[in-house]
């Protein structure tokens, strides 16, 4: 319980850092009420979540969580992952990308990108290409087994957003867009790659 706790407690502090976003402390009147339900909560055999269920960062860290799962479930039959998939998805967007551009896009340190480029280039999903204008620089391309399985992947990725999008109304979706690129606004990389 104590990592769990951390875990979510720091994921919180790091959106806050990251975002700029300062929560306010509950009000001791909702940390008393959560402190009393713990108890009986306990004795019931359920774990009380207390404070954690007013944190921001919590909600934020289990949606995330859940999306995660699902989208790695869907993108099973295409045998990517979902870091996998940006990359392949931007060198078909950008013909001719160089793996320095994709580090700036997306945040990455080059040797981490060069083993996705190594991974993608030993399943013949991407080309490595010498530049024409200069010989010291490789172009990326997408291969034609890239192109089959970037379409299969992609139908694989609407069904799952599709998915979750089915929880919402159409406005709230537009809603859910706009706060969380709020939170977001001050980084953009895109983490974790």
């Amino acid at each position: 319980m104590g990592a769990v706790v951390f875990e979510a407690l720091s994921g919180h502090l790091r959106m806050q850092v990251r975002c700029g976003v300062q929560v306010g402390e509950p009000d001791r009147a909702s940390r008393i009420e959560a402190t009393e339900a713990e108890p009986a909560q306990r004795e019931a055999g359920a774990i009380g979540r207390s404070r954690l269920s007013s944190l921001l960062g919590f909600h934020l860290r289990r949606a995330e969580t859940a999306m995660h799962r699902d989208f790695i479930q869907s993108l099973k039959p295409a045998d990517l992952t979902q870091k996998q998939l940006a990359v392949l998805l931007l060198i078909h967007e950008n013909p001719g990308v160089s793996q320095i551009q994709l580090c700036a896009i997306l945040g990455a340190d080059p040797n981490t990108m060069m083993t996705f480029l190594d991974r993608l280039s030993e399943r013949s999903l991407i080309l490595r290409v010498r530049s024409r204008a200069d010989r010291r620089k490789m172009e990326l391309h997408i291969s034609g087994e890239g192109l089959k399985v970037l379409e299969q992947a992609l139908v694989l990725v609407d069904e799952h957003e599709t998915r979750f999008r089915s929880r919402f109304a159409p406005s709230e979706i537009g809603l859910l867009m706009d706060f969380l690129s709020r939170l977001a606004a001050d980084d953009d990389a895109v983490p974790g790659l």
